[in-house]
C-alpha cells in the first residue's frame, strides 16, 4: 500500500491505498485504509513490545554485563512507552524505530530497527542487527469507502455494518408491506412512491436471505468484502447454501 491524502472542508485526511500492481484482477477491490487505523495498530504492537520484559530480555541478551543494566533498559522501555502517548514524541519515536510496516491479507507486520531500539535502550549495537519482527492477525472490515483493521481477537464480534443492516431493514419493511397488501405489486409501489422498480425488486430478493446470513450481518460477522452496494447488486439465488457461496459466507 502507498500513502496518500485528500482535503475536505479545509481538513487534511491521510490514508493508504492499494497499489495498482497489488489489485487482484479476479475481483478483489482496492483498499483505502485511514492512516489513523494503521498507526493505532502499530502503536499497540510497539507498546506491547515495550511492556514485554521477556521479549525485551531476549533483545538485551548478551549485551548487558550486569543485572542493573537490564533493569535500566526495562526502565527506559517504560519511558519510551509513555512517549507513545504524546503526539509529537510518538511521531519522533515511531520514525526512529520503524523500518517497515506491511499490511497483509490477514496480518499486520512491523519491522523494528534493532540498532535504533538498542540505542534508545542505552545498549551496545554489536552483533545481530536483524530487525525485530512484530506481527498481529487482523481482519480487514470494509466500511463504505474505507477499511477498518480489526485485531483477530476482536474480529469474532466486529462492529456491525449499519449500511448493511439498514438495507436488510428496508428489505424486510418492503416484504411486510407487500404481504399485508396482496393487491400491491412492486410496479405499483414504485409508481406510487417514486422509487426505482429495479431496486425494489432487488430489495425484495434480499428479504429472503437465509436466517444464518441475516444473523451474521446483524452480528457484524459478514465477510470483509461484503458491502451494502455489493449486497444489493448481487444475484441472490433461492437456495440458502448457494446464497452463502455467492456472498462469501461459505
Amino acid at each position: 500500500m502507498s500513502p496518500s491524502h485528500s482535503k475536505k472542508a479545509g481538513k487534511r485526511f491521510r490514508y493508504y491505498l492499494t497499489r495498482p500492481s497489488e489489485i487482484d484482477r479476479d475481483g478483489e477491490p482496492a483498499w483505502s485504509v485511514p492512516a489513523h487505523e494503521i498507526e493505532m495498530r502499530v502503536v499497540e504492537l510497539i507498546t506491547s513490545l515495550l511492556d514485554d520484559q521477556a521479549h525485551l530480555g531476549q533483545i538485551c541478551e548478551g549485551r548487558t554485563a550486569e543485572a542493573f543494566e537490564t533493569a535500566l533498559a526495562f526502565q527506559i522501555a517504560k519511558q519510551l512507552k509513555e512517549q507513545l502517548v504524546v503526539t509529537h514524541a510518538r511521531h519522533t519515536l515511531l520514525g526512529a524505530l520503524i523500518a517497515k510496516v506491511t499490511i497483509g491479507v490477514d496480518q499486520l507486520r512491523v519491522s523494528i530497527d534493532r540498532a535504533a531500539l538498542l540505542m534508545r535502550l542505552k545498549l551496545p549495537t554489536n552483533g545481530d542487527m536483524a530487525p525485530v519482527e512484530l506481527a498481529v492477525p487482523i481482519t480487514r472490515v470494509r466500511r463504505g469507502q474505507d477499511v477498518r483493521l480489526v485485531i483477530t481477537s476482536e474480529a469474532r464480534e466486529p462492529d456491525p455494518d449499519m449500511q448493511l443492516i439498514s438495507l436488510l431493514r428496508e428489505a424486510r419493511t418492503l416484504q411486510l408491506m407487500l404481504r399485508a397488501n396482496p393487491e400491491l405489486t412492486i410496479l405499483r409501489h414504485a409508481h406510487a412512491s417514486g422509487q426505482c422498480r429495479k431496486r425494489l425488486a432487488r430489495l425484495m430478493r434480499l428479504s429472503w436471505l437465509s436466517p444464518q446470513i441475516t444473523e451474521a450481518i446483524l452480528a457484524g460477522r459478514q465477510p470483509s468484502r461484503l458491502t451494502a452496494r455489493r449486497l444489493i447488486a448481487a444475484e441472490i439465488p433461492e437456495c440458502w447454501q448457494q446464497q452463502a457461496d455467492v456472498l462469501g459466507f461459505s
